[in-house]
């Protein structure tokens, strides 16, 4: 685990270090000792290899020596030359003694084997293969027995010729063994391998020999080696003949105990090491503090600068570079407590005005509601300099800075004691009425007024700000402060709407709005959906007299929202932008319709509304152009109905956009005209054949004189600039009289047909003759027919 402190860091660092340092040469010096007793006791198997190769040449001649007497003795060799069985036996009786042999074999000029002891019950091939013929030398040798590794001598039996071989041998057993272990210090094992485990011997001084008996002499050494020994096999003999025997001595060291010498070397190395790591942990402690000590003053100094204490008094006299750290300490105190009064202003603070922003305002409010646990009485009025945005467009984003800080001062300076004004957005003001009821709007109204009665002089240009304000009020509208400042927001855009100077809120208006939220979050996975439908509103020609054209009317029936109508989302949809999405999914379905009415041998006409984003939108209007003739429609099976304020909204792009479709023949009308402030002189310019009416022009034209005026004049002028005019509306039959009177081309209204399905439009015009004789009729009689 690393220390948390500084101190204990550095301590356990220094610790560490010459820790490191004492294992690693402690180790290192270890593993030296423990190389070069490993050395050693290899150079002494040297030395031991030699003396039990030099012990056991001295058996064989000392052996050789003794057969020697026997081959010589005149009585042996009569008796071998006179093939006497009994005579050879006795005469070897005789040397007996002498001999001290464990095995006596004697061979015949081939090699024939004419008598052997009693210890020999099977001799080798591997022996009489072995013996040369040729040779009159006495020879020795090594072989296995009956299973017993024996040293033989062969000597020839001479008279003078050789007259047979005798073969005398000492077995090397554990007494053998045991006196090599003692003439060379070390243990010895005779073993005895071939190709199979059942053929191999182990004689050992080893006491735990039997666990190697049925390993292979490779393996032997290392299982020795793993148990720490040190072995040196010594080849004896390997025989070539079929049973593949090998012999082999082993000498074996305990490398332990020869390592246990060391153990006092080790202990010293051990103790002097730890002794340097106890002076070294005592030396690193001291240093630890020395260095550490101002740290810590230091330390404590941050603690509390952290903490916003600013005064603490830090003075080091420690003689280092630690001095001109505590200094510079000191000095970034003073700063950060500049510093941070700075940024605790402009953390509540709006820069440009030096109003409380929104933070502060509703740290203001969550205090009032402290201090008034019982029952906070106040009001929240969220004001809007309404042609802020338009000055800054005349005069600059300098000049409406200037225009908003004069503004928020003069507000601030209409406030009562204990009220608060704070920005909120880009040209709105929130105010914090204290003890404020809905009945004493006027008094804060009549003094921002009076405030507001002389026009503000910025850089010697009078401007006059447009205030408009919503209130509303705790605890009748509510206690949470988002809740409240969300109800005003509401009440300002009801007196926006109205167009009057403020609006208190009034319940009821959330769930309006909420409504409105609920729809902009369903409608764009509604347009995936199967909610939306379309209707169709038949359009009557007068002058043809039949029904000539048709309006598509999109219709929302959701499951969650119920009836959606186009005024509810239409709006929202162009807020959110999606409202493309929507008309393309209205043009394709009214394709696709078209294609079956054409199917039917129905052939009119079909207008689709377009946003003014639409038009606006590159590319849009030669999508619906290029998709109208790719489902095999004339150019002008499809018209599109666009408002005036669209059109007027971006005159140049609109008519770029709109030209191109017209000159192929698609017919484009102005809808809604006469809600708008465009004039025919300016619609003149783009590339319309239709104009339609809004219902509002034309629903009290058999009432009042001045509607039906201003419809006809409409009418009279728009025929003179080349348009068709399209009254829609159409309700009775008076009104319908009266159009037919001013000259208008087409009616569109409930008189006629309400939207239907395009099932009903298709029976509807299947019977045309029926269903708009009552039309055909009110204009007969009307015309004196």
């Amino acid at each position: 685990m690393i220390p948390s402190s500084l101190a204990g860091r550095l301590l356990a660092l220094l610790v560490g270090l010459l820790g490191a340092a004492l294992l690693a040469s402690t180790v290192a010096a270890l593993r030296a000792a423990n190389a070069n007793v490993t050395t050693l006791v290899t150079s002494e198997l040297e030395v031991r290899d030699r003396i039990a190769r030099f012990a056991l040449a001295q058996r064989a001649e000392s052996l050789g020596e003794r057969v020697g007497v026997v081959t010589a003795d005149f009585a042996f060799k009569a008796a071998v030359a006179s093939n006497d069985r009994n005579t050879v036996l006795s005469a070897l009786a005789n040397h007996g003694e002498r001999l001290n042999a464990d095995l006596a074999i004697l061979l015949d000029t081939d090699r024939s084997i004419v008598l052997t002891s009693a210890d020999a019950k099977e001799v080798p091939a591997s022996l009489l293969t072995s013996i040369d013929t040729t040779s009159l030398k006495t020879d020795t040798m090594l072989e296995v027995v009956d299973n017993r590794v024996y040293q033989l001598v062969v000597s020839p039996v001479l008279a003078p010729a050789p007259i047979g071989w005798l073969v005398i041998g000492e077995e090397l057993d554990e007494q053998t063994l045991s006196e090599l272990a003692q003439l060379t210090n070390a243990d010895v094992s005779l073993m005895v391998s071939g190709q199979t485990a059942d053929s191999t011997q182990l004689i050992s001084t080893l006491g735990f020999a039997r666990e190697l008996a049925t390993l292979k002499v490779d393996d032997v050494v290392e299982v020795l080696g793993e148990q720490g020994w040190l072995t040196r096999p010594v080849p004896l003999k390997v025989d070539a003949t079929a049973t593949a025997l090998r012999t082999d001595l082993l000498l074996s060291l305990s490398l332990d105990a020869a390592l246990a010498e060391y153990n006092p070397l080790r202990l010293q190395l051990i103790a002097i090491a730890l002794i340097a790591l106890v002076l070294a942990i005592l030396l690193a402690l001291a240093a630890s503090r020395w260095i550490t000590g101002p740290v810590k003053d230091m330390v404590t100094a941050a603690q509390r600068i952290a903490n916003g204490e600013y005064s603490y008094d830090l003075k080091l006299d420690s003689g280092t570079e630690l001095d001109t750290l505590a200094e510079a300490l000191s000095v970034m105190q003073d700063t950060v407590a500049e510093r941070e009064f700075r940024i605790q202003h402009q953390a509540q603070h709006d820069l440009l005005t030096q109003l409380p922003n929104r933070n502060y305002m509703y740290t203001l409010y969550q205090r009032y509601l402290r201090e008034h646990p019982i029952r906070a009485s106040f009001g929240l009025a969220l004001m809007e300099l309404e042609n802020l945005a338009q000055v800054r467009d005349l005069y600059g984003s300098e000049f409406g800075d200037e225009v908003l800080r004069a503004a928020s001062q003069r507000v601030t300076h209409s406030l009562r004691r204990g009220d608060m004004a704070g920005r909120v957005g880009d040209q709105q003001i929130l105010l914090f009425l204290q003890g404020l009821g809905p009945d004493e709007t006027g008094s804060v109204i009549e003094k921002i007024n009076e405030q507001s009665q002389d026009p503000l002089l910025i850089n010697g240009v009078p401007v006059r700000p447009d205030l408009r304000l919503g209130f509303s009020f705790s605890p009748s509208h509510g206690s949470d402060f988002d809740d409240l400042q969300r109800r005003a927001q509401l009440a300002l855009s009801l007196a926006r709407n109205q167009g009057q100077e403020f609006a208190v809120y009034s319940l009821g208006q959330d769930e309006s709005h909420l409504r409105q939220i609920r729809i902009a979050n369903r409608l764009q996975e509604a347009i995936g959906e199967d909610v939306f439908h379309l209707l169709y509103q038949p359009k009557f020609s007068i002058g043809e007299r039949r029904i000539n054209s048709a309006e598509a009317l999109i219709r929302w029936d959701d499951p969650e929202l119920g009836k959606v109508f186009p005024d509810e989302f239409i709006t929202i949809a162009e807020q959110t932008g999606i409202i493309s999405k929507l008309s393309e999914w209205v043009v394709a379905r009214v394709i696709e319709d078209q294609v079956n009415l054409r199917k039917a041998g129905i052939d009119i006409a079909i207008s689709v509304n377009l946003s003014g984003l639409d038009v606006l939108q590159e590319g849009f209007v030669d999508g619906i152009l290029e998709d109208v003739q790719q489902a095999g429609l004339p150019v002008d099976s499809v018209e599109l109905e666009v408002t005036e304020t669209a059109m007027m909204a971006d005159a140049d792009s609109a008519r770029r956009n709109m030209e191109r479709v017209e000159k192929l023949g698609m017919r484009i009308s102005i809808d809604d005209y006469g809600t708008g402030f465009s004039s025919l002189a300016q619609l003149r310019s783009l590339p319309v054949r239709e104009l339609k009416l809004d219902r509002s022009l034309v629903d009290t034209i058999d009432e009042e004189l001045g509607d039906r005026l201003i419809v006809r004049s409409t009418i009279d002028m728009a025929h003179h600039l080349g348009l068709e005019v399209v009254a829609e509306g159409v309700e009775t039959a008076a009104i319908l009289a009266l159009l037919r009177d001013m000259h208008c081309d087409v009616i569109q209204g409930y008189l006629l047909a309400k939207p239907m399905t395009v099932r009903a439009l298709r029976e509807l015009l299947a019977q045309e003759a029926q269903s708009t004789a009552h039309m055909i009729e009110t204009l007969d009689h009307h015309a004196g027919l």
